[in-house]
């Protein structure tokens, strides 16, 4: 989804990169829908996470030393993934209306939570 958006995100493409049955796949989610919620739902408390260590590492470090810290960090992130992951939560804002109808609720608690 960070790479294809919800939208362009094929399932049975994505479980062969994989290598997960699409037997297994079923088993744990009945749709796309479902596998969706569930990755938002993790990007939702990865952004906590972040949002959390910052406010620790604010209280305790200087900016330049935080402005240290981020960069070698962004750098290997944005490099694991050959610099192809857009912003999922903005990418699926775009496509708001072609998505499922709770999912504008979702991206919109992600954003302002």
């Amino acid at each position: 989804m960070t790479t294809h958006g919800y939208i362009g995100a094929n399932i049975e493409s994505i479980l062969i990169k994989v290598g997960i049955p699409k037997g297994a796949f079923y088993y744990y989610f009945k749709s796309k829908e479902q596998v969706g919620n569930a990755i938002l739902d993790y990007y939702s408390c990865f952004l906590l996470k972040i949002k959390t260590t910052s406010a620790i590492r604010k209280y305790f470090f200087s900016t330049l030393a935080r402005i240290h810290t981020f960069c070698p960090d962004a750098n290997i992130s944005i490099s694991k993934y050959q610099f192809n992951r857009r912003n999922l939560i903005g990418e699926q804002m775009q496509g708001k209306f072609l998505l499922p109808p709770n999912y504008s609720v979702l991206l919109n608690n992600i954003l302002h939570n």
